[in-house]
């Protein structure tokens, strides 16, 4: 059994006045909350227990999809005080994600319409911790590269700017898709009560134990994080 958490706590501040009376899970594409993309794909895929973290303006978010029964799913909800890092808010919902074989984590700004049973298949088939989407750009918040085995050797979040000159040759490089599926053991990896990102303090380690998979995109990824791409979505997404 699957289960999934979306993250959904972040103030969404990059969206500068989008969202300062609308949480980013919310905002509206063709008609349908963001967020709702993703509950759909996960009932799609057979992933029916959903875990969402909120926060800001979180009644937006709780009020529309309610304990998603009309979307075939069963969600849960974490309020949390303050946003928790990526990874702080997956270690608060630990007795509910590690009753699972594995689980999925997405990020609540992210449409896509990946399979999300190949991601799970390849997770199993590797016999790992952790799996990451990964897709390309030319530029991008982060720079990762993998064997041919699929073995993370290099995640760098947020590289400044030597770093980027380093691969600014390349037309286009690997990159973090925001969606990652773990076995229950990445709880060891997580302090409690902290704020704990994965790329940042979660992943390093991985890939110094070689547990760290990357598994290229198939289909489309849109990433909501600024105006501009808001705008490219709506113009996009006609489903």
């Amino acid at each position: 059994m699957t289960r999934a958490m979306i993250l959904c706590a972040g103030f969404g501040t990059r969206m500068k006045d989008i969202t300062k009376d609308c949480p980013k899970p919310m905002l509206p594409i063709n008609g349908k909350p963001l967020i709702e993309y993703t509950i759909r794909n996960l009932a799609s895929c057979e992933i029916k227990d959903i875990v969402i973290n909120v926060h800001y303006l979180a009644d937006q978010i709780t009020n529309h999809l309610e304990d998603g029964s009309k979307f075939g799913v069963n969600i849960t909800y974490l309020h949390e005080d303050a946003p928790s890092g990526t990874a702080g808010g997956v270690k608060k919902v630990e007795s509910f994600l590690s009753d699972a074989s594995e689980f999925l984590v997405l990020y609540g700004d992210i449409i896509t319409n990946y399979d999300f049973k190949k991601l799970v298949e390849n997770h199993r088939k590797n016999k790992t911790i952790g799996t990451i989407l990964l897709h390309k750009r030319k530029t991008s918040n982060s720079i990762v590269e993998f064997n041919n085995e699929g073995i993370i050797t290099t995640f760098l979040e947020r590289p400044d700017n030597e770093i980027k000159q380093r691969y600014s040759h390349l037309e286009f490089h690997w990159v973090n898709s925001g969606m990652y599926c773990f076995s229950p053991e990445i709880f060891e990896f997580i302090p409690t009560n902290e704020f704990y990102d994965f790329p940042k303090d979660v992943f390093p380690t991985l890939i110094k134990q070689h547990r760290l998979y990357g598994l290229p995109i198939e289909g489309y990824r849109y990433s909501i994080d600024t105006p501009e791409k808001y705008s490219q979505a709506q113009k996009k997404i006609k489903y």
